[in-house]
């Protein structure tokens, strides 16, 4: 069975390059991108994901606003957040500082889809 990874972020070169990281994990894995933490909201309400990926600073609804509703609806949401500034004082599944190299993304998806 395959796992569906959602990739938000606001910047486009981000959303291409950690798809394209991610793509590379294999046929398993499928991988969805979108540039708002409101997209992402309603693309995991339609159909959820094994795992979602979110930079902190996203504009609208943040990538911790956009956790915190993921939570509070699925509590099992695996969650990794990405940040060039801080690491969030939040309970998450990994946490990813930009820059980060391809094998510390694919790494840091293998963990938090394992546990």
């Amino acid at each position: 069975m395959s796992k569906r990874i959602l990739v938000v972020d606001d910047d486009s070169t981000i959303l291409f390059v950690l798809t394209r990281y991610l793509t590379q994990l294999g046929p398993e894995f499928q991988v969805t991108s979108c540039g708002s933490g409101a997209e992402a909201l309603a693309l995991d309400m339609a159909r959820p994901y094994d795992l979602v990926i979110s930079d902190c600073n996203i504009p609208g609804l943040t990538g911790l606003d956009l956790a915190q509703a993921l939570i509070t609806r699925r509590p099992d949401v695996k969650l990794i957040l990405m940040s060039g500034g801080f690491e969030p004082d939040f309970p998450l599944d990994g946490f990813l500082a930009k820059p980060f190299t391809p094998d510390e993304a694919r790494a840091a998806v293998r963990a938090a889809l394992a546990g």
